[in-house]
């Protein structure tokens, strides 16, 4: 039996870019393992810090292929994220650390008991890294 890890990122295939295709790419030539794959978009964006947290629409966790998991904030969420978010870059160190917190509660909802790691592939903002290493801590699984 093969363990699982979930690959978190900010954008997947059909996404198009270096990164996204590493990650793919990555996805589909693990041996040992089955991969999930937690990711913010899967189409072309530019908005790397608004298209994280105030325009990402959805409402949770929605499967959008087998293992492959999109994820959109709540209207609550995007309210909670609004001052960090215009605050920015007066300490980017700082407030991704707050915006990563309100990403937790969805990062927590993808990860299962049979995930033994979790792989980030940060592309854009840190705040989805961020986000992953602290669950990560948490259930006590490694992160890379």
């Amino acid at each position: 039996m093969k363990h699982r890890i979930l690959l978190t990122t900010t954008a997947y295939p059909p996404s198009t870019g270096g990164a996204q295709a590493n990650v793919a790419e990555l996805r589909d030539r693990l041996t040992s393992f089955d991969a999930d794959v937690l990711t913010l978009w899967l189409q072309n964006r530019s908005d790397w810090l608004l298209g994280t947290t105030l325009r990402l629409g959805g409402h949770g966790l929605a499967q959008s292929a087998p293992g492959l998991t999109t994820v959109g904030w709540s209207a609550n969420t995007r309210l909670r994220m609004l001052p960090w978010v215009m605050s920015y870059y007066l300490n980017p160190a700082a407030v991704a650390k707050r915006i990563a917190a309100q990403m937790v509660p969805y990062v927590e909802q993808a990860v299962n008991a049979e995930h033994k790691l979790i792989h980030n592939h940060r592309i854009g903002r840190e705040f989805l890294a961020h986000a992953s290493l602290a669950v990560a801590r948490r259930r006590r699984i490694p992160f890379v």
